[in-house]
């Protein structure tokens, strides 16, 4: 039976985030110090040309500091290339963790976030790089930007080695599709996600270099399973039929061993399916990062359904926590 999870009233009071979504972020270095730098690209057409970044900051858990007069986007084909050299202040970016502010004028912010199984570490010697497409939500054109980790950083230049994939089937033990379940990529980095399509098919990419622990996990009544092997990928390396068949939960099997599993998106609905009744947590964020709710919810084994009327058009992640299990998806409402 299908059921549905009011939201507390505080749900009505969320700001609404901007559709037109102006990413500036592009390529970051961590490691070694004497290559921290942060590559600047204005993705979006909403600005226009000449982009002064004098005075913009740069904030990191290390400190703040303010980039130098004189850096100039002067045209679509300019990138930026901010260090320790052309600021003043404190510029220092973490290794394994740090939370990179740009802030600017007009009200201009982007924002990476990395370390704790969030979104891709730099490992040494490389960078995580922007991947941005066009899309659209409903009238409105949108920019979905996806990170990936580059083996060879092209600061200044614009990215490259985005083609790194890996890609296969979830089926059930009769072969049939399994819709809506959650893929895994464990790697020394980071955890990715993707989601399965209507005939059981994902697609994970662009894909850095790497070993990863591959998984799938569905709803309640199935088990969670993984590729018996590590899969490993080169630069800009494919790796297809990377399948896997999920089997049901046994009758006599002790239902605590069954992961908290899979939030996805269906219209303006986030769907989320519980191992069992609980207390749960669902935070939404906007594509800058910034909290745009955070409700405790009370979770009936099986399907929830939360509705998200009071959010406006543009791209949001949406997150998930039960106990120590999390899950994680991007939508798009429009």
């Amino acid at each position: 039976m299908r059921r549905t999870v009011a939201f507390l009233m505080a749900l009505i009071a969320i700001s609404q985030a901007n559709p037109i979504l102006e990413y500036f972020l592009s390529e970051i270095q961590v490691a070694p110090d004497s290559l921290e730098r942060i590559e600047i690209h204005m993705y979006s057409h909403e600005r226009s040309y000449p982009v002064d970044l004098s005075g913009w900051t740069v904030t990191t858990n290390g400190g703040s500091a303010t980039i130098d007069s004189g850096i100039v986007l002067q045209g679509p084909t300019d990138f930026a290339v901010i260090t320790h050299e052309n600021v003043s202040g404190t510029f220092t970016l973490g290794d394994s963790s740090d939370d990179i502010w740009l802030e600017g004028a007009s009200l201009a912010e982007d924002r990476y976030l990395y370390g704790g199984g969030q979104n891709w570490t730099p490992p040494y010697g490389m960078s995580v790089a922007a991947f941005i497409t066009t899309g659209m939500a409903g009238p409105e054109e949108y920019l979905p930007r996806v990170w990936y980790i580059d083996s060879t950083p092209t600061f200044g230049w614009p990215n490259d080695d985005f083609g790194g994939r890996i890609s296969g089937r979830v089926l059930d033990r009769f072969g049939r599709p399994l819709e809506y379940c959650d893929v895994l990529f464990e790697a020394a980095q980071c955890t990715g996600n993707t989601s399965c399509d209507s005939t059981g098919r994902y697609v994970m990419s662009p894909l850095g270099p790497g070993t990863y622990r591959v998984s799938a996990h569905s709803d309640s009544t199935y088990l969670p399973i993984y590729y018996p092997e590590s899969v490993s990928i080169g630069v800009n390396g494919l790796r297809d039929s990377v399948n896997m068949t999920m089997y049901p939960v046994g009758v006599s099997e002790h239902r605590e061993t069954v992961p908290f599993a899979v939030l996805h998106q269906r219209g303006r609905t986030l769907v989320l399916n519980a191992d069992r009744a609980g207390i749960g947590v669902v935070t939404v964020y906007d594509n800058l990062g910034r909290v745009r709710m955070s409700e405790k919810v009370a979770l009936v084994e099986g399907k929830n359904e939360l509705a998200m009327p009071s959010l406006s058009s543009g791209v949001y992640f949406a997150t998930a926590h039960k106990g120590t299990s999390r899950s994680t998806v991007k939508v798009v409402f429009w």
